[in-house]
Parts: structure tokens; sequence; C-alpha cells
């Protein structure tokens, strides 16, 4: 079984939530061989709207920053660069969903298990952002029902990995809502509901998915 792995909280991610979590707008210009701090590369993350907009620079590369190979730039309300990127830009969550693919490779995040039941809550803009081989059936079954993340890798016959890679993207995006943990009763009644009805819908449902 994958087991988790931590979430970095250094370096530009935790900059990206903690801009976030305060609503301030920022730019990150990022080094090049060329010039001291290079123009032409950066992301611009607006907490006070949940916009980014991102410039010659990769999310591997994003991710992998550390101090003294980026520059960040506070934003005035009236920055031009700063309404390029409200209107221009694209919400904050394929941006997240970006991250929580890189960082899982297959891994749960740190607070994940197994044995989480996830619901969908919300698609991932499929044309936009990373898409695995199984991610749309993966997102038809949990738009359905509640479903275990173990119990999604069975009835699709896919790769957990895979599973774990869509739970982490999701999770970090807000795309997904977890109704139960292990050793919790924290599961809604409306939940328990839907998993307590007859399973022959399931049946049906996996059998629609798996001609995908």
């Amino acid at each position: 079984m994958a087991v988790a792995r931590p979430v970095t909280d250094s370096g530009i991610f935790r900059l990206i939530k903690e801009t976030l979590a305060n609503r301030e707008d920022i730019q990150i210009l990022f080094y090049s061989d060329a010039y001291l701090c290079s123009t032409n590369q950066f992301l611009t993350l607006l907490g006070s709207s949940k916009h980014y907009l991102v410039n010659n620079v990769s999310i591997t590369r994003i991710l992998s920053g550390v101090e003294g190979e980026y520059k960040v730039v506070a934003l005035k309300a009236d920055s031009p660069i700063r309404e390029r990127a409200r209107s221009t830009g694209r919400p904050v969550d394929e941006l997240l969903w970006q991250a929580g693919c890189r960082l899982s490779r297959g891994r749960l995040l740190t607070g994940c298990s197994s044995h989480d039941i996830a619901f969908l809550v919300q698609w991932p803009n499929f044309t936009r952002v990373h898409r695995s081989p199984n991610a749309l059936r993966i997102a038809a079954l949990w738009s359905g029902r509640p479903v275990a993340l173990d119990v999604t890798a069975r009835l699709l016959n896919i790769p957990l990995t895979e599973v774990y890679q869509f739970y982490s993207a999701a999770r970090l995006a807000g795309y997904v809502e977890t109704l139960s943990r292990p050793g919790t009763n924290s599961i809604t009644s409306t939940a328990a509901g839907q998993l307590a009805n007859d399973d022959g819908v399931l049946k049906r449902l996996v059998g629609r998915l798996m001609s995908l």
C-alpha cells in the first residue's frame, strides 16, 4: 500500500498557502541565467480574488523553488499586474490541483487515509489541468455517491496509486468532501443514507463507468 507522504510546508508551496489564507496579492519572480531576476518568468497569485497567472515557469519549478531562486513582490491595489491577473488569470484551485498531483506522485498526502470516504462536490476542469487515464471515471463515480478510496480502486479496477493522486489533488483544490475518517463517526446522515441504499445502483453506475 502506498503510504502517506508529507506535503512540504517550506518554500513556495508554503508561501502560496499563506498568501491565499491571508488574502494577499503577490508576484513571484524567478531567477534566470540571463537576468538577476527575470520578469519573463513569474507567478502572480491573488489571494484576494483567488486567481493566478503563470508565465514561462512550470509547476515543477514552482514547487521545487528554494530561497535564493526567486523574489517575492507585494502588489498594491492599483497595480496593473494585479489587474491583469484578475482579468486574464485562472482560478487558483487549478493551481492547487496541479500542485496536489505533483506532490502526491501516487501516494497519499499527510492527513489522508485509504479508508477515507470521498464525495466530489466540483468537477475539475480537465481541459485545463492534469488528467490521469482514469480521472473521468473516478470523478463520475464520486459525483454519484460517496465511495472509499480503496473501494474505488477495486470497483473501477484501477491502480490505487491513481486514486491516491486524484484524491490528494482534489483535496488541495477543494473539489472533494471527505465524509468519514477511520476511527470517527463523522459521516453525514445524507451520506449514510446513500451508503445504506441497495448496492444495485452502484453496480449499474460502475458498469457504465467501465465502458468509458
